[in-house]
């Protein structure tokens, strides 16, 4: 097995998988709306999802942050967009990442 995630294609090893990060909340309704989108999403393009629950204990700096933004994206560490999902820009940086990595 050469260890690369199948979810992901065959050709993960030539470049590195974007990573959106999720800032979430367990009550947040908008949160599933967008990890619906995500899913969707990730059906055609290649990217990771990572969630962060901003109410766990750990995660106090991000809490005071975005409380009232949930959710919020952040595309490879950088902020992306809050409230609900910009597929349109998602998709454009996504398209930038691989061509840079390219």
């Amino acid at each position: 097995s050469s260890g690369i995630n199948a979810e992901y294609g065959d050709d993960v090893r030539e470049q590195p998988v974007a990573i959106v990060t999720l800032y979430t909340a367990p009550t947040c309704s908008l949160c599933e709306e967008v990890k619906e989108e995500l899913s969707l999403l990730r059906k055609t393009h290649k990217f990771r999802v990572e969630s962060v629950n901003i109410s766990e204990p750990g995660n106090a700096s991000w809490r005071r942050l975005y409380k009232y933004d949930i959710p919020v994206l952040h595309l490879n560490g950088e902020y992306l967009c809050k409230h609900r999902l910009n597929s349109t820009l998602l998709l454009e940086r996504l398209a930038t990442a691989e061509s840079d990595a390219a």
